[in-house]
């Protein structure tokens, strides 16, 4: 509330948490589901750490050049890098949204084509 910086409460129904991620300038986030939302429509991410590979992984597989990982609580060190990640994303501008959401949309056709194998034709 002191910064105004928008915030998404957990309470919000899910297409509508996905439209508002898919629509968003930029997304700063430690969690993997949303990320994913995020990049159906492009959104850029900076990822803070979680308990696992997955915010690292995301990065590679949309084709974020210089994948990085900031910390789940980020120290006083941090936040100008943070804020730099943010900056460079929405510098990128369209070109970094075509992009993300080409990259996640290549992912959700391979996706489509392993449950095929799983479930046959």
């Amino acid at each position: 509330e002191e910064t105004g910086t928008p915030i998404i409460p957990g309470e919000v129904p899910i297409l509508m948490g996905s439209a508002i991620l898919a629509n968003a300038r930029l997304f700063v986030t430690g969690r993997y589901h949303p990320s994913i939302m995020a990049a159906t429509g492009g959104t850029p991410c900076v990822f803070l750490r979680a308990d696992s590979h997955k915010t690292l992984s995301i990065q590679r597989m949309l084709g974020y050049e210089d994948p990085h990982v900031f910390s789940a609580v980020p120290t006083p060190d941090e936040h100008d890098a943070i804020l730099a990640r943010g900056r460079e994303l929405l510098a990128g501008g369209q070109q970094i949204r075509t992009r993300i959401q080409q990259e996640a949309a290549r992912c959700a056709e391979e996706a489509k084509e392993l449950a095929t194998l799983v479930n046959g034709p």
